[in-house]
């Protein structure tokens, strides 16, 4: 199967135009609140390319010639890098947000307001479609503030108070589960398979499981306006015995928020016990997020995983998939 790929940038297909100037195209799919990034490295030898406007679109298809492209997603060109002896153009691109302003500091408080509600109003300022996991739509937030803080830390923040991934991708807002493999509708994702065979190199590694039995957090009560600690806790401390608690040092606004961080808090702390990176020829359906079955291996890597990065490269060899699993929280 001869890999192949196709490039749209600011809404035309480039393909037939840069087919024979490709050194490379890396795709890399992060997990959490990190950015997509897309860079196309291509031959300049003649200075003839025309550099792309500064915020075009470029979208992108990986696959081979007996099978349907793969759609890759939409990215926003933020830089283009130049470079002689070789001549070579790079355009790099990161995950589609469609506004300046999503960078931009802004003050202002969300009071009374669900997560759907707060996630759709900023999706809709910067012309998004807002996707929101069904177990946060209807979470109601009793007061936050933005102050001072752009759109993009917002997000993030409210996402690590939850336990989501917060941010921009192909167009869309995202408000999802983190490393539970679930889909934005609700949906489990489907596990991909991947034997042994078809692995080209692999390494992992054996971390000891996390040490805290529990999270402490506060937050300011309105009433006495005095702090109160919330504590969370493994439900098997009573079975193993005490254990050293982190502690939070944000100060949080109510008891509901409180709690929310203290919980995601302890999912962080108790997960990724095992990393496992891996390299194999093309797969453009794996992306971060999806779950990862691998079958053949020795204990303990058989079994199934959650995928943290996915890097896709085309390139005159070919094209590989590199990517870093890990395990899910219990």
């Amino acid at each position: 199967m001869r890999p192949r790929f196709r490039l749209d940038i600011a809404g035309n297909d480039v393909t037939d135009k840069v087919s024979d100037r490709v050194i490379s195209i890396k795709v890399n799919d992060e997990a959490g609140q990190k950015s997509d990034t897309l860079d196309v490295t291509l031959d300049d030898r003649d200075n003839l390319l025309s550099i792309p406007e500064a915020r075009a679109e470029m979208q992108l298809w990986l696959g081979y010639d007996d099978e349907d492209l793969t759609y890759m997603g939409r990215y926003t060109i933020d830089e283009v890098s130049l470079k002689t002896n070789p001549d070579t153009m790079t355009v790099r691109g990161k995950a589609a947000d469609s506004s300046p302003e999503f960078k931009a500091a802004k003050t202002r408080s969300w009071h009374q307001q669900t997560i759907g509600e707060i996630i759709t109003a900023i999706a809709e300022e910067h012309a998004l479609v807002p996707a929101i996991h069904v177990d946060y739509v209807d979470e109601l937030i009793d007061h936050i503030d933005q102050e001072n803080e752009s759109d993009a830390h917002f997000m993030t923040r409210l996402g690590k108070l939850y336990g989501a991934v917060a941010k921009p991708a192909d167009g869309r807002l995202l408000f999802i589960p983190e490393g539970q493999g679930i889909s934005t509708s609700g949906q489990t994702l489907s596990a991909a398979i991947i034997e042994k065979d078809e692995i080209t190199s692999l390494s992992a590694t054996v971390k000891e499981r996390g040490q805290f039995s529990g999270v402490i957090t506060r937050f300011r009560d309105k009433e006495s306006n005095r702090e109160i600690e919330v504590e969370t806790t493994e439900a098997w401390q009573t079975r193993l015995g005490p254990a050293p608690v982190f502690r939070d040092k944000k100060l949080y606004t109510s008891r509901d928020m409180a709690e929310q961080a203290g919980k995601a808090q302890l999912d962080r702390l108790r997960g990724g016990t095992v990393q496992i990176d891996f390299t194999m020829p093309g797969r453009p359906d794996l992306f971060a997020e999806r779950p990862i079955k691998l079958e053949g291996f020795r204990s303990p890597l058989t079994g199934e995983w959650i995928a943290k990065t996915v890097s896709h490269t085309f390139a005159s060899s070919g094209l590989t998939t590199k990517v870093s699993a890990g395990s899910r929280p219990d």
